[in-house]
């Protein structure tokens, strides 16, 4: 009799394990007790996308296509069928811009995608764009692609500029020091949209495959020039000019490729 209520106020106590040891059970009310004080729920839910912790492993610094690291961060969104855009979130502190992240997803979320987009890629009245340089800023403010590509399509429509115009090119436009590189490209950019007629690029094509000295040489500039005006004609194509209308005339809508080369 004496053992039947020992056993049961260890049962009230706690569990006996099969080795007679005390296995003591707390729970969330025990515990109260104890504390007198509410027991927080341990359980770590997931981070909505207008959560700066959602953006933190997610922002990125993008690369170019000749290696170097933008001392900005960056973020991509695509938001309910709309395509994928990039947007700049103009700091190098990872926090902030994770914070800045979630703003812009906000605002997509409030405003709307036509209306996020105003506010974060306000677009240039199309008779305002007279330049190059102008139009590939534009571009960049509604470009879906990635950084690295939209640079090396940006490279390829200022290498076509800088042989129109005939920009002198040196060594010293791929140094950093003693801003070759940036005089190559202000030259580059100033040069008007207008110059890019159908008949000028036509001019073009001819010339850059004509310096070819032996026959194989002059096969490979034809495969190099119908990528270059590829990647160039990008900046005009659909993706871009949704959002940014085309000038007139408009450039490489009459645009003519060699024929596949043989890689034998």
């Amino acid at each position: 009799m004496h053992a039947g209520k020992a056993v049961n106020r260890s049962v009230s106590r706690g569990l006996l394990s099969p080795n007679s040891e005390r296995i003591t059970e707390q729970t969330s009310s025990s515990l109260n007790q104890k504390s007198g004080k509410q027991v927080a729920n341990t359980i770590t839910r997931g981070a909505g996308k207008n959560d700066s912790r959602y953006w933190r492993s997610r922002v990125f610094r993008p690369v170019n296509a000749r290696g170097d690291v933008s001392p900005h961060y960056s973020m991509r969104l695509q938001f309910r069928g709309s395509p994928r855009a990039s947007f700049s979130l103009g700091t190098g502190n990872a926090e902030a811009a994770a914070r800045k992240a979630a703003n812009i997803y906000s605002d997509f979320l409030t405003l709307g995608v036509t209306g996020a987009l105003a506010k974060y890629r306000p677009q240039k009245a199309a008779d305002s764009i007279a330049t190059v340089g102008e139009w590939i800023e534009a571009a960049r403010s509604v470009a879906t692609t990635n950084p690295a590509t939209f640079a090396l399509y940006a490279a390829a429509l200022r290498k076509i500029v800088g042989d129109i115009i005939r920009v002198k090119r040196n060594r010293k436009r791929f140094g950093p020091k003693g801003g070759g590189a940036q005089s190559y490209r202000k030259a580059i950019d100033a040069a008007p949209l207008t110059l890019l007629s159908p008949e000028t690029i036509q001019k073009w094509r001819m010339e850059y495959v004509k310096r070819a000295k032996t026959p194989a040489e002059q096969s490979s500039r034809k495969t190099s020039c119908n990528s270059t005006l590829r990647q160039a004609r990008s900046l005009f194509g659909k993706k871009i000019t949704r959002f940014v209308p085309l000038p007139e005339p408009a450039p490489f809508q009459q645009v003519e490729f060699f024929p596949r080369q043989s890689a034998k």
